[in-house]
């Protein structure tokens, strides 16, 4: 029974990062500077709000997202270059989680998580993120201006993640009350 839960964690991590990487492509597909680097990325909210939720089959889901997405944006290229993508994609929200774990002594439970908190930890996100994709962008000869990449995708992560934590937290003020603590 936990295997299936946990497949079912992933394939609909999986699944919501690919709607709305796809729906952010349709509607900021002008904001583009660089490859991997956009003036707002909503996926970015996906990837920290499944970490959070799900811990590391949350950053699997998120993995397999990547991977799918690139190859579908690219679909003869590197596989080797995409799957490095995936990884980062799945890997950089465990890492700021990490460090606001070790940094800010965030519970490892998240009983103590707060508004602040959440701020922090999306602009911790906002940077590592951006220097792992970049960074790797860079290795792979795929940008050549390595800094101003890293500062519109930062800018992108970290918009984009508020937004979406914006977006969620007034879906879920429209929910009746009661039925997230039933």
């Amino acid at each position: 029974m936990q295997v299936f839960k946990h497949a079912v964690a992933v394939i609909a991590t999986s699944t919501v990062y690919c709607l709305i990487y796809q729906l952010n492509e349709y509607a900021f597909a002008h904001l583009h500077y660089a490859q991997g680097a956009m003036w707002i990325f909503l996926p970015s909210g996906v990837r920290l709000a499944a970490v959070l939720i799900l811990g590391g089959w949350g950053a699997l889901g998120i993995g397999l997202g990547a991977f799918v997405m690139a190859l579908l944006a690219e679909p003869a290229g590197d596989l080797g270059s995409v799957a490095g993508t995936a990884l980062i994609s799945g890997v950089s929200p465990l890492v700021a989680l990490w460090i606001c774990q070790n940094k800010f002594k965030l519970d490892v439970e998240l009983t103590d998580f707060s508004a602040s908190m959440l701020l922090k930890m999306t602009v911790i996100f906002a940077v590592v993120s951006p220097l792992l994709h970049q960074g790797w962008n860079f290795l792979q000869g795929y940008t050549e201006h390595l800094l101003s990449s890293l500062l519109v995708m930062s800018t992108g992560d970290l918009i984009g993640t508020i937004i979406m934590f914006y977006v969620a937290k007034l879906f879920l003020s429209q929910l009746p009350r009661g039925l997230l603590t039933k």
